[in-house]
């Protein structure tokens, strides 16, 4: 039964994010489009972008190598690389999967406790929303009046008096309190001794910050990982004529609000992704249909080299390490 409600889920998910991209492009010419497609863009400056894609995710695997390395193990930069490419790949297939598949690689080829390379993930993400929090500021500072007028276009939120002045607000906030304290309640009684299992491994993980080395460099490489998100998307406006002339900080506010679609639990951001992206650089100036293509082309291309190095890595990486482990017994 549970594994039927993850398929129904990851189906359920699939579908919202197909009908968002259906909804998005059903009124376009679709020959009109695919002639845009097809002389409009520079496809170098793609490809350039997707280089600058494959460094940032190189990036993000040696910050992650960082974070596993200790006196006892000291896991190989291909292994480490590769997991991070099946992560992406696997995120493409059942949202939020990528996670747990990229720990699995890992544990599996370098024999480290599962629970503690979760642990790691941890660090990973936090440093990622610090980084993500900060480029959001410093959107809001230079694009203020442009993220308020997207937000009031396309989001119609409740009064905050009224709502806490209606019993039924009340009613919720309780019953969400209560159960959520009746959970944990079970959960403590039943598997308490797992648990505590579980923390003290996963707390492993979260300390390995503070056992390396070199935290300056941790931070300096947590910064080229969004420099890097940030360049692969700001050289693609030089693909096309209608988004030549954007600058900088039109770059950094569609890497933030594109950003903000990925977050929803939709395999690849298929959907929230072009809309957010497509609404602002709308704000900027750019028609729909321009706009529509751009951002077509930009999350096709960087899913396409996702797969195409996703599918590499899981195909080559149970050879290398065949490879490793006999020429390290010989």
């Amino acid at each position: 039964m549970r594994r039927v409600i993850n398929i129904l889920k990851t189906a359920l998910f699939a579908a919202i994010g197909i009908t968002i991209l259906y909804l998005i492009f059903k009124d376009r010419d679709w020959d009109e489009m695919m002639q845009s497609l097809k002389h409009d863009f520079n496809y170098w400056w793609i490809a350039f972008s997707l280089l600058l894609g494959v460094m940032s995710h190189l990036t993000r695997a040696i910050r992650w190598r960082m974070l596993l390395t200790t006196e006892e193990c000291k896991p190989g930069v291909i292994n480490t690389f590769g997991a991070v490419l099946v992560g992406y790949l696997a995120n493409l297939l059942l949202p939020r999967m990528g996670e747990v598949s990229k720990c699995g690689v890992v544990s599996k080829y370098e024999k480290i406790s599962f629970v503690r390379v979760a642990g790691t993930v941890v660090i990973e993400r936090l440093a990622d929303l610090i980084g993500m929090v900060i480029l959001l500021l410093m959107v809001f500072v230079f694009e203020y009046r442009l993220i308020v007028t997207l937000i009031s276009r396309h989001l119609a939120l409740p009064s905050i008096p009224g709502m806490v002045s209606k019993p039924m607000f009340w009613i919720v906030i309780t019953a969400i309190i209560a159960i959520t304290y009746l959970i944990f309640r079970v959960i403590k009684q039943r598997f308490k001794n797992r648990l505590t299992f579980l923390w003290d491994k996963f707390k492993d993980g979260i300390h390995s910050y503070r056992q390396l080395n070199n935290k300056p460099l941790f931070i300096v490489l947590s910064g080229a990982i969004w420099l890097f998100y940030f360049l692969m998307l700001y050289v693609c406006f030089f693909s096309m004529k209608a988004t030549s002339q954007l600058g900088m900080t039109a770059g950094l506010t569609v890497l933030i609000t594109g950003s903000l679609g990925m977050l929803a639990p939709i395999q690849g951001g298929v959907g929230p992704w072009h809309f957010m992206v497509i609404q602002t650089l709308m704000l900027y100036g750019i028609a729909e249909e321009s706009a529509g293509n751009f951002a077509l082309v930009v999350h096709s291309s960087q899913n396409l080299l996702v797969i195409a190095l996703g599918l590499a890595a899981f195909a080559t990486l149970p050879l290398y390490n065949r490879i490793k482990n006999r020429l390290n017994k010989s």
